[in-house]
């Protein structure tokens, strides 16, 4: 998991409609707890199973275009 002083460098697309919230890796948690028989419906309507929930911490940098 990632500290607060450590910094990523990455693309992430935000959907402020979604309901959820999914990150590929465990690297973005500054908190993490497994979970097991937990699932999210992504929009294609096909259930993906869920490995864990925790809080994410990032900034944002606005393109000006």
């Amino acid at each position: 998991m990632v500290s607060t002083n450590t910094i990523l460098s990455t693309n992430i697309l935000l959907d402020y409609g979604a309901t959820s919230d999914i990150f590929i890796s465990k690297e973005y948690f500054i908190t993490y707890t497994e979970s097991s028989n937990k699932f999210v419906t992504v929009g294609s309507y096909n259930k993906v199973s869920v490995a864990g929930r925790g809080l994410v911490l990032f900034s944002t940098k606005l393109s000006s275009s």
